[in-house]
């Protein structure tokens, strides 16, 4: 999202995920199980700032400098929020950001209250800062985020509505060392008053959620994009143009996947019989199948009828079940042996 010169971006695997406007907020749909991280960026220069992220108005690391002028130790219009912080006498330990499964207080079935956006939110708060020179050695202040599991206030009803089923966790664990500041070095500082700025949040939500307010996100445009994705996949498939004009569009995603790959084995099936000719359909392929897959099953090997096309069984010997197929099959051995004994015999001389 974006707002006044600030850009504010959910990261996987260094990746912005999509954002969608719900209710006026700006959403992403969360995944249990991957690591994030949270990207500021300052579209401008000429500015000092001082950065705080925070979850559910907690804290998740220190504040983070922002210098766009370029004459401090550590130059930076971005900063990617990507782990919780705990600093203390200049060691650090660091948690990556992941998103993990939530559970319930309770599992009570009651109706659900109204929707809330309290929870599940990053707020980025922009502080005034200003360019400083240090006057002697010293180390970065101890900071210490809150790492406590809390389960959610509400039943399960509730949090699956609201899309709370997925919550931020902790992931792979760092520990380093920080060097602090010498005397003499220019850096950033933020001002007494701890004016702030401007704030910018950004909402994450599972996915049952977003499935949920697909027809509403972004007003409506996603769920157009949706049909209109689907179409043009359905209209390139054999067999799929009817049953769209069948059942209707905008269908959901998934059923529109689904209908088209089952519309393309229809297509394939009747394009196989289609090759084959009339001859092969009128002969039952599909019974000639099963006379093959009786003799695999029996230990012996399909018979090669002397009829037909392509080796297949005449029709009179087919509809008579396995008994009957089974004496077909001992007519058709004694057949190549009577052949075979007549081959052999010597021929007389005209």
């Amino acid at each position: 999202m974006r707002f006044q010169s600030w850009q504010l971006e959910v990261l996987v695997d260094g990746a912005p995920l999509e954002e969608h406007t719900i209710d006026g907020r700006v959403c992403v749909q969360a995944q249990p199980g991957n690591e994030f991280g949270v990207r500021a960026r300052y579209l401008e220069s000429g500015q000092y700032f001082f950065l705080e992220l925070l979850l559910d108005g907690n804290p998740v690391t220190g504040l983070k400098w922002i210098d766009a002028v370029g004459d401090t130790i550590t130059p930076q219009t971005e900063y990617t929020f990507s782990a919780w912080e705990k600093i203390v006498e200049g060691h650090r330990t660091r948690q990556r950001l992941c998103f993990e499964k939530t559970d319930a207080a309770s599992e009570e079935s009651r109706p659900a209250g109204q929707r809330s956006w309290d929870r599940g939110r990053f707020t980025l708060r922009v502080h005034k800062a200003h360019r400083d020179v240090c006057t002697r050695d010293s180390m970065s202040r101890d900071f210490k985020a809150d790492l406590s599991k809390k389960k959610m206030d509400m039943d399960e009803s509730t949090m699956v509505k609201n899309g709370l089923s997925t919550s931020v966790g902790t992931g792979e664990i760092r520990f380093e060392k920080l060097g602090g500041f010498r005397a003499g070095q220019v850096i950033v500082r933020q001002d007494p008053a701890r004016e702030v700025l401007c704030e910018l949040e950004i909402f994450f939500r599972d996915s049952f959620f977003m499935a949920l307010n697909d027809d509403t996100c972004c007003d409506g445009k996603c769920a157009a994009k949706a049909a209109s994705s689907v179409r043009g996949a359905c209209l390139r498939r054999p067999f799929s143009r009817s049953i769209c004009r069948w059942f209707g569009l905008p269908l959901h995603r998934s059923a529109a996947a689904a209908l088209a790959q089952r519309s393309d084995g229809l297509a394939s099936a009747l394009r196989r019989t289609r090759e084959r000719g009339p001859q092969w359909q009128r002969q039952g392929g599909h019974d000639a199948r099963a006379a093959r897959r009786d003799a695999r099953d029996g230990g012996g090997s399909a018979p090669q009828a002397t009829g037909g096309r392509g080796g297949h069984l005449p029709v009179q010997q087919r509809r008579g079940g396995r008994g009957r197929q089974a004496a077909a099959r001992r007519r058709l051995e004694q057949q190549r042996r009577d052949r075979r004994r007549l081959s052999s015999r010597p021929r007389g001389r005209a």
